[in-house]
Parts: C-alpha cells; sequence; structure tokens
C-alpha cells in the first residue's frame, strides 16, 4: 500500500468514525434525547428538512408521529415538534418579564441577498416598528372604509356564479374562490385587482406564485447543505428565473401604487393607511414593497383555502330578508356562521405548519429545552389529534358553539380549544386575521344567501389528498350552484 493509499483510506475511516460518532452522540448522547421520537430524524437533520420542505404529505406523517410519540416529539437533532396545546402559550405567546422570548428561526424566512427585510423575517425589534405602521392598515375602522372596495369584488364573483347556475353547468370553487380573493388583495395591496373574475382567468402572476413558493423551499434546504447549493442553481435554474420574475413584477405594481399622490388619491387601501402613518420610525420604500408582495399571498391564497372547505348552513338565509343587508357588521353576529368557519380553519387550516421557533434556553412542560432548539407546532396534526377534539376528522361546528345555542352538542365540551389557533398567536400572529374572518363572512354569507350547493360526484374526498408545499396545492373542487328560490317579494 503507498503512501497516497494510506493517507486516502485513513482520511476515510476518519470521516466515517466522525459520521458515525455525530449520529450515536445525536440519537444517544444530545441533551434532546430525553424527547421521544423517531431515531432516524434523531440522527441526522437531512431527513427532516428534506421531507418537511420537498415531501407533499408531510404533515399526515406527523400526525402519525404525535399519535405515537405524545405532544412533543423530537424530529431533528435540535428541532422539536410541539403540538397546539403547548406550544402556543408557551412558545408563540407574547414575552413574560421572568421569561427570554422565543425567538423565529432566521432560517425560515429566508429573503434573497437583494430582498429587503419585511414583516415576516425581522427581528423583535423590526418587527415591533413594521407592526405597529402596518396595524392602522388592518385595523377595524380601516377594515370598514374598505368594505366598500371589497364589495365591489365580491359583486362580481356573484354575478359570475349566476352565469354557472342559470346554465347549470359545474364549476371549480376553488378557482372562483381563489379569484376573488387574489382580486380584493390585489386591489387593497397593489392599488389595482389582478383582473381574475373579469377575465375568468389568473393572471400570470398570481398563476407564477406557487412556482415561486416551491423556488423558495429548494433554495431554504439547499443553503442547509453547501455541497448541494450547485445542483440547485441547475436542478432550480427555471423555478429561480421565475421568483425572480415575481418578485419583480410585485416590487413594479407595488412602485406604481406608492407613486399615487395622496393629496389627489381617494382610494381607502392598505396604502393609504401606511402613508397616513409613516414618520422616521416607520419603513422605507424598500420594506413597504416587500411587505405588500408577503400580503397578497397571505391574504388570498389562505383565505380561498378556507372556503373551499365549508359547508351549507341555514342560518344565513333566517337572519337575511334581502342581499343588502349583508355587510361585516350584520354578519359578525351569526354564531353558526362562525363556528363554520372555525371548523372549516380547524379541518383544513390556512397552513399546515408554524414557521419555527428558536429556544433561548427555558423550558417547555416542564422539561428544560438548550438554546438554539428549533420548535414547531404543524397546525394540521394538533387539529387532527384525538387527544385534542371529539372526532378529530368529522366536520362537526357544534363544537365550536356556546351552551346557550340549540345546535350546541355536549359532547364537544372537552374539546382542548387551547391547541387551536388557525391564524397563530402572540405578538407575531397574523395581523390580517379580523380582514380575513370579514372576507370570509361577506363572501360565504353572500354565496349561500344565492345559492344551493351541491358536489359533484367523485369529489366526496376532496381533502385526503392534498400536497403542501408551505401552501396548500389545491386541486379542483367541482360543485353545481342553483339559484335559491324566493318570492318577488323577498
Amino acid at each position: 500500500m503507498n503512501i497516497l493509499t494510506l493517507v486516502f483510506v485513513t482520511d476515510y475511516f476518519k470521516c466515517a468514525f466522525r459520521a458515525l460518532y455525530r449520529v450515536v452522540f445525536n440519537v444517544f448522547l444530545h441533551p434532546l434525547s430525553i424527547f421521544p421520537g423517531p431515531k432516524h430524524l434523531a440522527a441526522c437533520g437531512f431527513f427532516h428538512s428534506y421531507n418537511n420542505q420537498l415531501k407533499v404529505e408531510w404533515y399526515k406523517y406527523m400526525l402519525k408521529v404525535h399519535d405515537k410519540y405524545g405532544p412533543i416529539v423530537r424530529v431533528g437533532p435540535d428541532h422539536l415538534a410541539v403540538d397546539g396545546s403547548i406550544g402556543w402559550s408557551e412558545v408563540f405567546g407574547h414575552k413574560r418579564a421572568d421569561r427570554q422570548e422565543f425567538g423565529r428561526y432566521p432560517g425560515f424566512y429566508s429573503p434573497g441577498k437583494d430582498d429587503p427585510i419585511y414583516l415576516f423575517s425581522a427581528d423583535r425589534t423590526g418587527h415591533r416598528r413594521q407592526r405597529r405602521l402596518l396595524s392602522h392598515a388592518f385595523s377595524d375602522a380601516s377594515m370598514y372604509e374598505q368594505e366598500a372596495l371589497i364589495t365591489t369584488h365580491i359583486n362580481l364573483l356573484i354575478f359570475r356564479l349566476h352565469t354557472f347556475a342559470e346554465r347549470n353547468e359545474p364549476l371549480d370553487a376553488v378557482q372562483w374562490y381563489s379569484f376573488a380573493t387574489f382580486d380584493i388583495i390585489g386591489d387593497l395591496a397593489f392599488g389595482e385587482s389582478f383582473g381574475c373574475l373579469e377575465n375568468n382567468d389568473l393572471h400570470p402572476w398570481v398563476a407564477n406564485m406557487f412556482n415561486t413558493v416551491k423556488a423558495a423551499l429548494m433554495i431554504q434546504f439547499l443553503n442547509q447543505y453547501p455541497l448541494l447549493r450547485p445542483f440547485g442553481r441547475v436542478l432550480g435554474k427555471k423555478l429561480l428565473a421565475q421568483r425572480k420574475e415575481h418578485s419583480e413584477f410585485a416590487a413594479g405594481r407595488a412602485k406604481q401604487r406608492l407613486s399615487l399622490d395622496p393629496a389627489t388619491n381617494s382610494r381607502k387601501d392598505f396604502v393609504t393607511y401606511i402613508l397616513r402613518h409613516n414618520d422616521e420610525k416607520g419603513m422605507s420604500e424598500g420594506e413597504i414593497m416587500g411587505n405588500l408582495n408577503k400580503i397578497i399571498v397571505a391574504g388570498s391564497e389562505t383565505t380561498a383555502t378556507t372556503l373551499s372547505a365549508l359547508t351549507l348552513t341555514e342560518e344565513i338565509r333566517q337572519t337575511f330578508s334581502s342581499e343588502d343587508q349583508i355587510t361585516m357588521s350584520s354578519t359578525a353576529p351569526l354564531s353558526y356562521l362562525h363556528a363554520c368557519l372555525q371548523e372549516g380553519l380547524r379541518i383544513y387550516p390556512p397552513t399546515a405548519e408554524t414557521p419555527p421557533r428558536v429556544s433561548p434556553g427555558d423550558f417547555i412542560a416542564g422539561k428544560y429545552v438548550p438554546q438554539g432548539t428549533r420548535i414547531s407546532i404543524y397546525q394540521w396534526a394538533s387539529y387532527h389529534s384525538a387527544r385534542n377534539f371529539v372526532k378529530p376528522s368529522e366536520f362537526k361546528p357544534e363544537r365550536w358553539l356556546p351552551p346557550t345555542h340549540p345546535y350546541h352538542d355536549p359532547v364537544f365540551n372537552h374539546d382542548n380549544k387551547d391547541a387551536f389557533n388557525a391564524f397563530s398567536y402572540g405578538p407575531r400572529n397574523c395581523i390580517g386575521k379580523n380582514l380575513a374572518y370579514a372576507e370570509l363572512r361577506l363572501i360565504m354569507t353572500r354565496v349561500l344567501w344565492n345559492f344551493d350547493i351541491s358536489l359533484v360526484d367523485g369529489y366526496e374526498s376532496w381533502t385526503e389528498h392534498h400536497k403542501v408545499f408551505s401552501i396548500w396545492q389545491k386541486t379542483p373542487l367541482m360543485v353545481r350552484l342553483s339559484r335559491v328560490a324566493r318570492s318577488e317579494s323577498t
């Protein structure tokens, strides 16, 4: 054996020994080894990263893992999955005086090198500064001022749906709800609609959004493993190009809206309130543009997801005698509709997983979690767990009704409602939560006031095979509409 061969063999065994040592350490000696979970996930972070970011039904696997190992499961060498019944209050809640903050995980929302820091990716100080300004655009007062703009798009949606009902023609509910929600959020964020409802088609930028999300996940995955980055540049070249095109279009739309003179522009949209309250402690133009881009995704795709998973309710037709009575404020007291919305969000949450947090070195459920440990809540798994909800796979709005409601069912009294927070929890919860609920109420009430809806045969198991790339990749949901028969005096 010559010297070169000897050196090669020696180095090979050194590497093999280090790898074996790391696996043994991670599984048996690591501080997180006290937490249960699949051994292969504890051994190497690659398994979780690959499956979580690139495999499309990982959320279902996480339900099985929680069912087997309990509410706190180790899913990586330095990563825990925590059930919502524990994680919301202990990890995602507001910082207490006696505890440090469980900060956001920087690697989850990874802006490009030239991208501005936006609300989701900002550190605690930057997040507080940006949220203070954005909160004006999402306040109850501004929401009611935006109602007329929102109603314009809902009117067009109802008009389009009537044409399907008149022809007795099936339609894809996912597609049409997406048209409406993207047009609404585009108008609110960019100052003009995407024209989806008008053109009966997705705008190219909207259609490209899903590819952009996949590109971001690929970048996120490959950035964790430097040796894989060159492969990503080759394999993901097209996706990266689409991501760049997507960002450039959004920046152009946002810049165009920002250029309008507030003195002569009477619009009531997000930018109106941002500019009205912006000051030297507010946001730069780049930060505003970055946030508007992200708001489009968060405020449209997730709303359409919930609308597609809801069922009918008769409460609407008993409450309103005419369609013009249906407003944001008049739909707010409808308790059964709210229960349906809550149950739709539980069965089919806007996102299957929360952005991870990072432990500062603190206790969760009485167990010490070392500093630097990533912590995730898999919402879909928490909401479908029999530990938290009776009949977790069944759509049962009754579980959300108060005891005084005639349809309340005491069988659900022991549901763990604390496990449920569809719009996250604490200081980084969804800033558009109230707007989302108002939009959901308006669209569902208008649709159900006008139409009876029935599923086309073959779509009964629509929710069972959906894929997730950070957001849901929804398949068509074909339905038939028929106009509700009313007397002429109604």
